[in-house]
């Protein structure tokens, strides 16, 4: 029986859990796991319960092709980048079928999302667009949150405390029903920082409520609303050679403030129709973001608003028809309302051959600003036998230049030497990917993948001049390529977990000036992760972690500030008494001094050796 048979669970993608073989984001549909290709990684709560994870960076960094930016302490800015792409505004990060950085505004901060709240987060590599739209060139991370389960109600609470006077307050409420459901979680955080200035707190509520009807209709509203506060401390102006955990601690800017808040709500409705169903989300998001730095007299406030639908059929023979339409809303203090829409209609066929799967799609996009876009995508799995499968996937894809970067100028002010000009005659970045694996499944609960990438992107965005503060505009730079090779190992051997990738990608590119291609900055050439946990007898369990990233530049072609390579450790010890989950973990063991992410001509240091320890205890009624 397939699975896009059980309209239900189609919907219901929150109570599709890993282990029961299905995935949900490159059809939009449940289908099996191992008629997918071998683009695609799952992420289960329990993968992320094991790394100790609490913001999305920290689950994501161990798969393959993902690049994240980790901030060194809870509320820092964070972003992501999938398969070597050179900006974050190539990955499209989707909760619950809501696209969260929107068409035209983007710039969307990972670091503001929590953990505790979702069961399963899919990643999709490679060209996108053609069921998710604009700014897929990358690929796409879809997070799908937790659903009530079983009969009885749940309470979990819990508390953990990390290095640098780091506390972490969570609470979980499960209200579980034959008709009417609900859920409700609360996360809350308070740090005192790595560097001076970098304290924060934060808040995130989020819940939702569902209704199931006699005939099998659903509808359910979710909400999520997150608050932040913390210091900007812009990373420092001490040279790497001179960090000795004291010394790195001094911010470029000791007084720089920033307050976020998010709101998302999200209204989704299920109605089966024969072997087939209509689905449909109604999305909303209101970001406001105010940054105080009266080191260089600046006030600046956002507001960033978000409205859209996509509606889908999902109809016999698994034909996906399906169409969106969004609205984004962009201020800032003192200048006008900048507002563009994006409609697209979409569609996807599977057609199966005896062991083949093909599943061809496309999506036109009709984009308010540069017009029409069509984007087909191609993907084919050949089942060679029950362990050994090949897949290969051809696409298009784009990205859209944002509202601020087609319409809104900004004046010269310390310490940059040049305005920020608008350029509205920006044209979206287009790309075509392409990829091919192969996986070998030498157990049912094993599984090993190795694929070949190549994305070329023409007209891709760029800033006219490097390195910063000299930039004053964007333009749409000739090319760009990026290829590799990424590998993953998961499954389970008996007691023993193991989690193991590793990414070789190579990113090039060229400008106005030049015709020659130099390598592009911020991109490792290799990255490797992996972890181990061991189910140990009397509810123990252990886990040990290592991670590697090779040098990475400040600026293209190799220049500027770089990050020597590094291999981070970590390790983790759970104990389970009867309700209560105990444990006690440490990262960056061998208290490597090293930084993640670049400022505009600093480095962001990361901390040095940190120990977090905690304990979760879930009540059942």
């Amino acid at each position: 029986m397939k699975l896009s048979s059980l309209p239900a669970l189609i919907f219901l993608a929150a109570a599709v859990r890993a282990e029961d073989g299905v995935f949900l984001s490159l059809t939009r549909s449940a289908e099996p796991l191992d008629a997918m290709p071998t683009n695609v990684s799952v992420l289960t709560a329990d993968d992320i319960r094991r790394s100790g994870a609490l913001t999305l960076p920290d689950a994501l960094r161990l798969l393959p092709s993902v690049q994240v930016q980790e901030p060194a302490v809870p509320g820092q800015y964070s972003s992501l980048r999938l398969r070597g792409v050179p900006a974050s505004n190539q990955v499209q990060v989707v909760v619950d079928d809501q696209p969260l950085g929107g068409v035209f505004i983007q710039d969307l901060d990972i670091g503001q999302i929590p953990v505790d709240d979702i069961e399963r987060i899919e990643i999709l590599r490679g060209a996108a667009a053609a069921l998710y739209g604009a700014n897929t060139i990358g690929g796409v991370v879809h997070i799908i949150t937790k659903r009530p389960r079983g009969k009885e109600i749940l309470t979990s609470l819990g508390y953990e405390t990390r290095s640098f006077k780091t506390h972490f307050q969570r609470a979980e409420f499960e209200f579980p029903g034959r008709s009417a459901d609900a859920r409700l979680n609360i996360f809350k955080y308070r740090t005192a920082g790595f560097q001076r200035n970098s304290d924060g707190d934060g808040l995130d509520v989020s819940g939702a409520a569902g209704l199931t009807f006699s005939k099998g209709q659903r509808l359910e509203l979710e909400a999520d609303r997150t608050d932040t506060q913390s210091g900007d401390p812009q990373g420092t102006p001490v040279p790497l050679a001179q960090w000795d955990g004291s010394r790195e601690r001094q911010p470029v800017d000791p007084v720089s403030r920033v307050d976020q808040g998010n709101t998302r709500i999200r209204i989704r409705g299920f109605t089966p129709l024969g072997a087939g169903s209509l689905q449909t989300i109604f999305y909303g998001s209101i970001q406001d973001y105010v940054n105080d730095d009266p080191l260089y007299s600046l006030h600046t406030v956002l507001d960033k608003n978000t409205l859209g639908n996509d509606t889908r059929l999902l109809l016999p023979g698994r034909l996906t028809l399906g169409a969106s339409y969004e609205r984004d809303e962009y201020r800032s203090l003192g200048s006008p309302k900048l507002h563009g829409t994006d409609w697209g209609l979409y569609a996807q066929k599977a057609f199966t051959q005896g062991p083949i799967d093909i599943l061809p799609g496309f999506r036109f996009d009709q984009h308010g600003t540069f017009g029409n876009t069509l984007n087909p995508r191609l993907t084919t799995v050949w089942r060679l036998t029950d362990r050994l499968k090949v897949s290969a996937n051809a696409g298009r894809s784009f990205r859209s230049p944002t509202l601020v970067d087609l319409t809104q100028s900004f004046p010269a002010f310390p310490p940059y030497s040049g305005p920020f000009l608008a350029n509205p005659q920006l044209r979206p970045e287009i790309a075509w990917s392409y990829d091919a694996g192969v996986q070998f499944s030498p157990s049912r609960d094993s599984t090993l993948s190795a694929t070949g990438f190549s994305t070329l992107i023409r007209r891709r965005i760029a800033a006219t001049t490097l390195p910063y503060p000299a930039a004053n505009s964007l333009i749409n730079a000739p090319r760009a390529e990026t290829s590799g090779v990424e590998t993953e190992w998961t499954g389970r051997l008996g007691s023993l977990i193991p989690r193991f990738s590793y990414t070789y990608q190579r990113a090039i590119g060229n400008s106005l000036a030049s015709t020659r291609y130099v390598p592009l900055r911020r991109t490792p050439r290799h990255a490797a992760g992996a972890r181990l946990t061991w189910e140990a007898p009397r509810r123990w369990a252990l886990t040990g972690g290592a991670r590697y990233l090779s040098k990475q530049f400040e600026r293209d072609g190799e220049q500027g500030l770089h990050i020597p390579g590094r291999v981070l450790l970590d390790a983790r010890i759970e104990k389970r008494i009867l309700g209560a989950e105990l444990f006690f973990s440490g990262e960056n063991l061998t208290n490597r001094r090293t930084a993640d992410a670049f400022g505009y001509g600093v480095l962001v240091p990361l901390t040095g050796r940190t120990f977090q320890g905690g304990i979760t205890i879930r009540f059942k009624n």
